[in-house]
């Protein structure tokens, strides 16, 4: 599929669910005589580009069985307010339902009012709040 919204650009899907990676066990031992295990998977990238230019993106994260969660929304600050992320988000949904998923997630602030209205308006729903929890990165801040 080309050119969701073709005055801006193009408009391209990069990647396959199934292209996963296989699972490898981390060099050394984990606790208790497990082993840690890495796995690379890959999501959909969609992009609208103009002049070669990424001017609006989101990612597919498939999550079997049949979900994918969309990440990663952006409009490029001065391509805001064109109707581009309604674009790639309905790009995005057709390409789920290509996909033939029962469910598309996604996780926003309220506070993001342009997301999360955006969100709400093409028929998506609150079904749990979270709380997000962060810490800076660097082994003078591990806590094992």
């Amino acid at each position: 599929m080309s050119g969701a919204c073709p005055s801006d650009g193009e408009t391209t899907a990069v990647g396959r669910p199934s292209d996963a990676g296989t699972a490898a066990p981390r060099p050394g031992p984990g606790p208790d005589g497990f082993q840690f295990q890495v796995e690379e998977l890959h999501c959909l990238l969609v992009r609208i580009v103009r002049e070669g230019r990424e001017v609006a993106r989101a990612q597919l994260h498939y999550h079997p069985p049949g979900a994918v969660d969309v990440a990663d929304l952006f409009v490029a600050p001065e391509h805001r307010g064109r109707g581009l992320a309604r674009a790639v988000l309905s790009y995005c949904l057709r390409l789920a339902e290509d996909l033939g998923v029962g469910a598309v997630t996604a996780h926003t602030s309220p506070l993001n009012l342009p997301a999360y209205n955006l969100f709400r308006s093409m028929g998506f729903h609150t079904c749990q709040a979270e709380e997000h929890l962060e810490r800076p990165v660097g082994r003078h801040h591990a806590h094992e």
